[in-house]
């Protein structure tokens, strides 16, 4: 089991300025690795008062300076413009990073294709022809692209002296890795099917109940899982609501209300659809919270029902303070993370006060 970490869904809080939500952001990003998270995920959204950051790019560049080995993964909507601005600005990223960079892209969200005068009927389209872009860009070779949406090079050279005969493009620099991890972030049932089509791992949403991840996973290899390139490697990547405490009520009292909020701001964007106001029943099928025993209960039983091999997980929500954060990120890499690097310690050498650990006041 891999871990990783969406330090700040930056935004959230409502009196915090932005410019402190990214500083907050980078700490927990240096506290992910030295804690032993494996990633650190940041998003791109548009256009939206609840999640403010609209390059993952360069966050993650910034991401890069102060850290030095931890996995920087970013998710960025493929299709809204042409995307070998988003090749180059990724080789640039992996470069500042000496090749940690994952990729994980999103189908554009239906406002932000209303905001920019898009289709989106051709949603999907322009996804799997920008993902082809993004493949063939950082490649070592040069390249040519003609398709529906993009024509790479964009124009006919003839009669340009110093472009005379152009008919590839280079993007410099390539990324520092030989091949740039490219995943397909499955928001919804139909993007399950465009992941195995591309042959690309597939990482599954927060909204998403265990059941509902099972399928995808199913799906999933039904179609690619047996391939030759697949057999032996595949990622099983999902981003859930983790928060540890000492007890169980401890940390559903640090966790439900911030939760509650957040899953009603995304029925009302139109990304959930279920009830939002029990909190049990959401807990059940999409949150990890509670105490020790029953959060590495509940991520085995990730493992073992829905073939979850990698955890990317979100620990601050609405109106949770950063020290709080910082604290349940420090517990969980003392207490949780070592259960599953090193199976033959005795249990009670893993476990850690979060308070005594963090000096964190109630």
């Amino acid at each position: 089991m891999r871990f990783g970490l969406v330090p700040y869904d930056l935004g959230l809080e409502k009196s915090a300025q932005h410019a402190d939500c990214y500083q907050q952001f980078l700490e927990q990003a240096v506290l992910a690795e030295e804690t032993g998270f494996d990633s650190v995920w940041l998003g791109e959204n548009h256009f939206t008062s609840t999640a403010v950051n609209s390059s993952a790019e360069a966050l993650g560049a910034a991401v890069a300076t102060v850290t030095e080995g931890i996995r920087i993964g970013i998710i960025p909507a493929l299709g809204l413009n042409n995307p070998l601005y988003i090749a180059e600005d990724v080789a640039v990223l992996d470069s500042i990073a000496n090749g940690r960079v994952i990729v994980a892209a999103r189908t554009p969200y239906a406002h932000e294709c209303a905001s920019l005068g898009i289709n989106p009927q051709e949603i999907r389209g322009r996804f799997i022809e920008a993902f082809d872009v993004l493949r063939k860009a950082w490649a070592p070779s040069s390249f040519s692209h003609q398709g529906t949406f993009w024509r790479i090079p964009g124009q006919d050279f003839s009669g340009n002296p110093f472009a005379q005969g152009v008919t590839k493009v280079n993007v410099v620099p390539k990324p520092a890795q030989l091949a740039v991890p490219l995943w397909v972030f499955c928001w919804g049932s139909s993007t399950i099917d465009l992941a195995s089509s591309l042959g690309a791992p597939w990482l599954g949403p927060s909204v998403d109940s265990v059941q509902e991840l099972a399928h995808k996973h199913e799906t999933y290899n039904a179609v690619f899982g047996n391939s030759s390139m697949a057999r032996g490697n595949l990622l099983s990547p999902v981003i859930r609501e983790v928060y540890l405490g000492e007890t169980l009520e401890e940390a559903r009292a640090d966790a439900e209300r911030g939760l509650l909020e957040l899953y009603r701001k995304y029925r009302e964007a139109g990304l959930f659809a279920g009830p939002v106001d029990d909190f049990s029943r959401l807990a059940g099928d999409r949150f990890i919270i509670g105490d020790v025993d029953h959060v590495i209960d509940e991520i085995g039983r990730y493992q073992r029902e829905a073939g979850i091999n990698y955890l990317i997980c979100r620990m601050q929500f609405p109106g949770m303070s950063h020290d709080k954060a910082k604290a349940a990120i420090k517990f969980f890499g003392q207490a949780v993370i070592p259960e599953f690097r090193m199976d033959s310690f005795p249990r009670e050498i893993r476990k850690h006060s979060r308070r005594a650990e963090s000096g964190e006041q109630r």
